[in-house]
């Protein structure tokens, strides 16, 4: 006689209402909160966010700068890039003028700043890079030298890029540094 081995089912969730998520948020609970609270992943609150996007309310501007605006389409392990972080930290305080940001991102972006300005240099993201010690250990990104092309901006422009009208003012350096 043989037996026949059954998986362990787990219980099936109920869906979660969009508008439960966008009232947590509209508490300015965070999407790790959120996520916590609901028994549902952090990707899961971003993408119910997203597909509520009209209420401009609900999105932080972190995550407003960086799902209409950054300039790169990165899946990982690129978008968990040392680079990468930095730029999202960069377009939030420039949204934000560093309000809400924690010491410790400011002070990484005072040194981002300062490596861009002291070696003249801009972000390049190219997947076709591969590790650098001390920029990316995944590839992807480099610190190249400006050129007159890179205008005033702080990244290089290429066929990975998409710059929208808001990006040509964000991702440059800032008015006032942290």
């Amino acid at each position: 006689m043989t037996t026949r081995r059954t998986a362990a089912r787990r219980p099936k969730r109920e869906p979660v209402a969009p508008s439960v998520v966008a009232e947590l948020k509209r508490q300015r609970m965070s999407n790790v909160e959120i996520a916590k609270q609901l028994g549902i992943t952090r990707q899961r609150v971003h993408q119910i966010i997203k597909a509520l996007n009209d209420d401009k309310t609900l999105l932080t501007p972190r995550e407003q700068v960086v799902d209409r605006h950054f300039p790169w389409k990165l899946e990982d392990p690129f978008a968990q890039a040392s680079p990468a972080r930095l730029m999202r930290n960069h377009g939030e305080y420039m949204a934000t003028g560093g309000k809400g940001m924690s010491e410790d991102a400011l002070k990484a972006l005072r040194g981002f700043y300062r490596r861009l300005r002291d070696n003249n240099v801009v972000v390049e993201f190219d997947p076709r890079i591969p590790p650098i010690p001390r920029v990316s250990y995944v590839g992807g990104f480099n610190y190249v030298p400006r050129t007159d092309e890179d205008g005033d901006l702080i990244i290089r422009v290429n066929e990975y890029t998409n710059l929208t009208d808001e990006g040509k003012r964000l991702w440059r350096f800032p008015t006032r540094e942290p």
